[in-house]
């Protein structure tokens, strides 16, 4: 090698270990502890004002730190305006990518959010966060068939994680593909043994396909299984009660009514329940619970005692017109409508 080469080399080097020292010693201008408190305290300006003034010399963190900040001050503005700038500096970083995502739907362009999102996931395809971003967007929008081809990619891509095994079986019961929901949903059951809505999505697809005995299978082994879930409890009962089996519903609705008792569904089912097997006071009581419950519940109380009329119950259709005269002043003195 040449002397004057080598001595080029030697100068690069040099140059390379004051830049970098230099560097080092701006960013030590920046400590970022103080911003990371705040953070966490959610002292949004606090943290606005510690990074802000020397994010020309602020590591990849504080680039975050400060994004945050203005989110969470509800400027969103200057949240795109400080991740652009980090994303300039850091190329290629899927996390500062989808918190752009994420701060395009915050400033309503779902259209460059998606746009964003989908190029960190065609070129991070393991990267859950963003599928995640994304998936919001399709929650908020109610667009089940997007959402479910999303979950397929994170399966493929990701693995059977149980809480994706378990969205794409209740995608599939819900759009009605009945044949994709039993595949998904006997995954799921394996994957999430301890999640009853994989159960419970299995007896829906068998009701809706014409398989009574598997339906009723699986809401009793839900029912049975999930003792404290509300959503076990009631659908099993739910489906006793298209049966008319209000005799064994009566039982499950009971259970529904242990497992939430501020669920309104469970108290107007033990109300019908308990009045289709002349349990009437139990029903009163089921009632007056309701009224506590929910605004609608006058509805409810009137289609019981269009019941009771027909079943000629005249005492007990006097005490519930009593009731649904009061059922608005019962909500608002426990407060359930403030």
């Amino acid at each position: 090698m040449g002397v004057l080469k080598r001595e080029r080399l030697v100068f690069l080097l040099i140059m390379t270990v004051l830049i970098l020292d230099f560097g080092r010693a701006d960013a030590q201008g920046l400590d970022l502890k103080p911003a990371r408190a705040a953070a966490k305290a959610k002292e949004h300006a606090k943290v606005i004002e510690i990074i802000s003034p020397k994010l020309d010399v602020a590591p990849r963190e504080g680039f975050l730190l400060l994004a945050a900040a203005y989110s969470g001050t509800e400027n969103h503005t200057m949240a795109l305006k400080t991740l652009n700038a980090a994303a300039a500096k850091f190329r290629g970083d899927r996390e500062i990518s989808t918190e752009i995502g994420k701060t395009y739907i915050a400033l309503n362009k779902e259209k460059e959010a998606k746009a964003t999102l989908k190029d960190v996931i065609e070129i991070h395809p393991k990267y859950e966060p963003a599928y995640m971003v994304m998936a919001d967007i399709y929650e908020k929008r109610k667009n089940r068939y997007e959402l479910r081809l999303l979950y397929q990619d994170l399966v493929d891509n990701v693995g059977e994680k149980p809480q994706y095994i378990t969205k794409l079986c209740d995608l599939a019961t819900k759009e009605g593909h009945y044949e994709m929901s039993f595949r998904f949903c006997e995954r799921a059951v394996l994957k999430a043994p301890k999640e009853p809505l994989n159960l419970i999505n299995i007896a829906n697809a068998a009701k809706e396909t014409g398989s009574s005995e598997k339906a009723h299978q699986y809401y009793k082994r839900a029912a049975d299984l999930f003792p404290k879930s509300e959503l076990a409890q009631a659908s099993y009962a739910l489906y006793l009660d298209e049966i008319k089996n209000s005799v064994e519903s009566y039982s499950y609705w009971k259970r529904a009514t242990a497992a939430d008792e501020k669920s309104s569904r469970a108290w107007a089912g033990l109300a019908f329940s308990a009045l289709e097997i002349q349990k009437f006071a139990e029903t009163m009581s089921a009632f007056e619970k309701l009224c506590t419950l929910d605004k609608a519940a006058e509805r409810q109380l009137r289609r019981g005692a269009g019941q009771l009329k027909t079943m000629k119950q005249e005492q007990w259709l006097e005490k519930l017109t009593a009731l649904i005269n009061t059922c608005d002043d019962l909500g608002q003195k426990t407060g359930s409508f403030l």
